[in-house]
C-alpha cells in the first residue's frame, strides 16, 4: 500500500500541483501586459486639446502626438506632412510653421532623420481606419535611395514611429502591404528581440513555422494580437474629431505675395553663403566641405529595398484614396561630384509618383546649370527657398484648390 501510495498517487499530486502554479503564474502574468485601453487610439481617458498647427519628430512616448495625427487624418481638413530630417529645421518657412504663422492653414507634420519609406507607410497603416481621403503630403529626399540608405528604413528609427500597438493594427492591413511589413520586420529579428513580449512570442512562432512566407501577416498578427486586442472605441473617436475640428479660413494669397518672400528668401541665402560658388551657407562649407565635394554610391534598381518600398507606399496611398502630394528634394550638383549617376534612381521615383497620378513638385536636378543655390542651406537640406517653393506648392493642390 505504501509502495502504491508512493508510486502513483503522489506523482499524481505533484503534477497537478505544477498545473495550477503554472495557471496561477499565466494569470498573473496576462495581468501585467498592456492591455486595449493603452492602444493609440483610445483616448476615452484623456484630455488633449486639439491643436490647429503641430508638429513632430515622431511617436516615441508622446501619447499626444498619435492623437494629433489620428485627429488630422479623421477630420479630412489637416494637412499632415509627413517627412525625414528637413522637418528639424529652424527655419521660419519650415512647413508646419509657415502654415501655422503666414498661411494660418492647418498642418500637423511629423519627421526627422531616417523616417523613410517603410516607416511611413506602417504609420499609415497603423492609422487605416482614419486615413481614407486624408489631406497627406510626403517630402522625399533623393538620399533615401543612395549608399547605404537604399537598404531602407533603419530600425530605430522604425521603432521610434512604429510601437507594437500600431504594428499589430498595422499587420491586419491589406495582405500586399501588410506581408512586406511583417517581412521587413523578420528582416530584423535579431534586433526587434526585446523590444516587446508579443514580438518576441509572434518571432518565435514564425521561426518555428513549417511556411513562414505563407500568409506571414495574418500569422504575426494573430500572435501579436494575443497580447494585444483591438477595440472598436476609434469608430467612435472618428466622430468627435470630425465634429470638433477647428474649422477656420486660410489665408487667400496670390503669385505676387509668394514672389516676394522667395526675392526675400534668396537675399538672405546670398547673405549667408558667400565664401563659397557652391551655394552653400557659410557655416557648413567651413565646418563640412572647405572645397572637397561629395560622391554618392548610386544602387541598382533590382538592389534597391527602398525604391521597392517607395513603390510600396505610394501604392499604398493609392489604395486608401488619400488625397496625396509627393515632393521630390534636391541635392546640390556644385557639392556633389557625380551626381548625374543617381539621375536613373531618381526617374524612377519620379515615375512612380506620375504613374499614380499624383501632383509631385520635382525640384532634383544633376545639372548645375539649371541647379537654384538658394534651394538648399547645404547640400540637401531645404534652405527658406527650398521651403517656400514646398508651401506654395501643398498651399495650392491641397488648399487653395478644394476651398
Amino acid at each position: 500500500m505504501k509502495s502504491f501510495f508512493k508510486e502513483h498517487i503522489i506523482p499524481i499530486v505533484c503534477v497537478l500541483l505544477f498545473v495550477l502554479l503554472l495557471d496561477a503564474w499565466y494569470w498573473h502574468y496576462d495581468s501585467c501586459l498592456p492591455k486595449a485601453k493603452e492602444l493609440p487610439w483610445s483616448f476615452a481617458d484623456k484630455h488633449f486639446e486639439i491643436e490647429k498647427n503641430a508638429e513632430y519628430t515622431n511617436y516615441a512616448d508622446n501619447l499626444k502626438a498619435k492623437w494629433q495625427i489620428i485627429q488630422a487624418l479623421a477630420s479630412k481638413k489637416s494637412v499632415v506632412l509627413f517627412g525625414s530630417s528637413e522637418l528639424t529645421s529652424n527655419s521660419p518657412y519650415q512647413c508646419s510653421r509657415f502654415f501655422r504663422d503666414s498661411l494660418y492653414c492647418s498642418m500637423t507634420s511629423i519627421g526627422h532623420a531616417g523616417n523613410q519609406c517603410m516607416s511611413i507607410m506602417a504609420q499609415l497603416m497603423a492609422f487605416e481606419q482614419f486615413n481614407e481621403k486624408s489631406k497627406i503630403a510626403i517630402i522625399v529626399s533623393p538620399s533615401w535611395f543612395m549608399d547605404g540608405y537604399a537598404k531602407g528604413t533603419a530600425l530605430q528609427p522604425f521603432l521610434e514611429y512604429n510601437d507594437v500597438e500600431m504594428l499589430n493594427t498595422a499587420l491586419q492591413s491589406d495582405a500586399t502591404f501588410s506581408d512586406a511589413l511583417a517581412k521587413y520586420m523578420l528582416s530584423h529579428e535579431t534586433d526587434f528581440r526585446g523590444a516587446s513580449v508579443a514580438i518576441d512570442h509572434a518571432m518565435d512562432e514564425m521561426k518555428y513555422d513549417s511556411k513562414p512566407q505563407q500568409g506571414i501577416a495574418s500569422k504575426m498578427a494573430t500572435s501579436i494580437r494575443h497580447q494585444f486586442q483591438r477595440t472598436e472605441q476609434g469608430n467612435k473617436f472618428v466622430a468627435a474629431i470630425m465634429k470638433d475640428w477647428p474649422d477656420s479660413a486660410c489665408r487667400q494669397v496670390n503669385e505676387s505675395w509668394w514672389s516676394a518672400l522667395s526675392e526675400k528668401a534668396n537675399q538672405r541665402h546670398s547673405e549667408k553663403s558667400n565664401n563659397n560658388t557652391w551655394g552653400v551657407s557659410n557655416e557648413y562649407y567651413d565646418e563640412y566641405l572647405k572645397g572637397d565635394k561629395k560622391k554618392i554610391v548610386a544602387v541598382d534598381h533590382d538592389y534597391n529595398q527602398e525604391l521597392e518600398d517607395f513603390r510600396m507606399l505610394v501604392s499604398y496611398v493609392k489604395l486608401r484614396k488619400m488625397n496625396a502630394v509627393f515632393i521630390l528634394q534636391p541635392l546640390n550638383p556644385l557639392a556633389y561630384e557625380n551626381l548625374q549617376q543617381g539621375d536613373s534612381t531618381v526617374e524612377e521615383v519620379s515615375a512612380i509618383i506620375s504613374n499614380s497620378s499624383y501632383p509631385y513638385l520635382n525640384l532634383f536636378t544633376s545639372d548645375t546649370a539649371q541647379y537654384k543655390k538658394p534651394l538648399l542651406d547645404d547640400v540637401m537640406h531645404f534652405g527658406d527657398y527650398g521651403f517656400l517653393l514646398t508651401n506654395q506648392f501643398i498651399y495650392e493642390k491641397l488648399v487653395a484648390s478644394q476651398q
